[in-house]
């Protein structure tokens, strides 16, 4: 095992936000919460130390060209509390978990070569997964919630 910080390891969350954003492929998936298409929330496991993660991606589709924008979220979490958090959470749910943590933030706006990793302590916030009309997200997350 790697040699732990209070949220991980040097491979997973380094002071170099890139390179813990690239060392996100190596980490194991332990639970699928939600899986919709423009919504994915996971419990991911650093197989170096040991840390858990909550996983959030997001994508806008912005319906022209196909090169819808996304964006991730890596936050660290205690065992305890990715074992307790519920199937298909709502983002209220999920919000808690960032404050007062830092935790690695990946955006890929459309049009775009590549991602940027950075390091954040800010409030955790959800975009639209669908920028054409109004509430396209909520709409489609209660859809899921109802299933």
């Amino acid at each position: 095992m790697g040699a732990r910080t209070e949220n991980g390891c040097a491979q997973c969350f380094g002071d170099d936000a890139a390179a813990a954003y690239k060392n996100t492929r190596q980490l194991e998936r332990i639970r699928v919460l939600t899986d919709d298409s423009h919504f994915i929330v996971q419990i991911l496991r650093c197989n170096e130390c040991g840390q858990h993660f909550l996983w959030i991606t997001t994508e806008v589709v912005d319906w022209s060209g196909g090169d819808d924008a996304q964006y991730r979220r890596v936050i660290p979490l205690t065992q305890s509390e990715a074992n307790a958090l519920s199937e298909e959470p709502a983002p209220d749910e999920l919000r808690p978990f960032a404050d007062g943590r830092r935790y690695l933030q990946i955006d890929w706006p459309t049009e775009d070569e590549r991602p940027t990793a950075a390091w954040t302590t800010a409030p955790l916030s959800f975009v639209s997964a669908n920028s054409r009309g109004s509430g396209g997200w909520r709409r489609r997350f209660r859809r899921l919630r109802t299933r």
